[in-house]
């Protein structure tokens, strides 16, 4: 009884003070829930290398459990880069009635925006969620890593994302 007073209080505390999109905080915050990117070069810019990926194996997800469904590393080949980065999620069978959920991006372990809110978890069907950002970076490797968290523990059906190099 008292682990589930602690987590339900955990989760009360998260959702009031977390934007919606449930992100854990890393890198330097400026505002809650927004963190300083570097800015991205303006213009026309020229795909290097692309990564897409995609699964379908219902996975469970704990309650609020950032879980990790996929993770690349890509190379940018110059002084410095763009990543584009796209992903689609369809959760559902929920626990709880009326939970939120969320798409988390990762760059070297840095959140691209985040983590956007998606919306409300089903309990007897799913639902798709969509998302994109780009993050410029330095030149060499870097890791992204596509998560999933939510309100409740779920099941994810699909998955699928991309990852697109750009240099200016």
């Amino acid at each position: 009884m008292n682990r589930t007073i602690a987590a339900l209080a955990g989760l009360a505390m998260m959702f009031c003070f977390q934007p919606p999109g449930l992100a854990a905080p890393s890198g330097p915050t400026f505002a809650p829930g927004f963190h300083q990117k570097p800015r991205l070069p303006a213009g026309e810019h020229k795909a290097v290398a692309t990564y897409v990926n995609s699964g379908n194996t219902p996975t469970h997800i704990g309650i609020v459990t950032w879980t990790t469904l996929d993770e690349a590393t890509v190379k940018c080949p110059k002084k410095t880069c763009t990543l584009a980065m796209t992903a689609m999620q369809t959760p559902g069978m929920a626990s709880t009635e009326g939970a939120p959920w969320g798409i988390v991006v990762l760059v070297d372990g840095s959140d691209v925006d985040g983590g956007p809110y998606q919306g409300v978890l089903p309990t007897t069907s799913y639902v798709t969620g969509n998302w994109q950002g780009q993050m410029a970076v330095a030149g060499g490797p870097h890791t992204i890593t596509w998560q999933t968290v939510g309100g409740a523990d779920y099941t994810m059906s699909q998955w699928a994302d991309t990852a697109t190099v750009l240099v200016p």
